[in-house]
């Protein structure tokens, strides 16, 4: 029975630790997908200098995972424009979708709701490439540091299951 309670602990240890490695794996994929987005937003404003409901549209159906519910979220919350501001409409939505930014990230890209679609092009063009590239730089930081995050996490984990039924024992 005291085997069976120890292999348990140690499972039950091991497998929070591998939860948490998913939970930053999952966020780095949402960052990756919200680069990439504000990239094409760059570039399609740059280019075609689109509305933003057919920018939201077109990025909508690039993006991956919550990244692309985000923007579709949006174009169907713009039907609200006038009861409630673009930036409120852009902060609430980011924030109901976009669960798996941190708060400094979220608020990173909340910022640039305040620009988008209220100044010139050209100012639009660099609040987005101020964001993208502060977002991308924390993306990059956080992938290199990953793989020691990783081992960090899981060795911690295991070493408190391990601790936990040297105590029951």
């Amino acid at each position: 029975m005291k085997l069976l309670g120890v292999f348990l602990i140690l499972a039950a240890g091991v497998g929070l630790g591998t939860s948490s490695i998913f939970a930053e794996k999952k966020h780095l994929r949402t960052m990756n997908a919200v680069c990439i987005s504000l990239d094409l937003m760059y570039r399609e404003l740059e280019a075609r200098a689109l509305p933003l409901p057919e920018l939201f549209r077109v990025l909508a159906d690039s993006a991956e995972g919550q990244c692309g519910r985000f923007y579709d979220r949006l174009c169907a919350e713009l039907s609200h424009l006038g009861k409630e501001s673009f930036s409120e409409l852009w902060r609430r939505t980011a924030a109901e979708m976009l669960t798996e930014l941190r708060s400094d990230e979220l608020a990173e890209l909340c910022r640039l709701g305040d620009t988008l679609g209220r100044y010139s092009l050209e100012r639009q063009l660099e609040a987005i490439r101020l964001c993208r590239d502060r977002l991308n730089s924390a993306l990059v930081s956080r992938q290199q540091s990953y793989p020691e995050r990783q081992r960090l996490t899981l060795g911690l984990s295991a070493a408190a299951a391990a601790l936990l039924v040297i105590i029951l024992i």
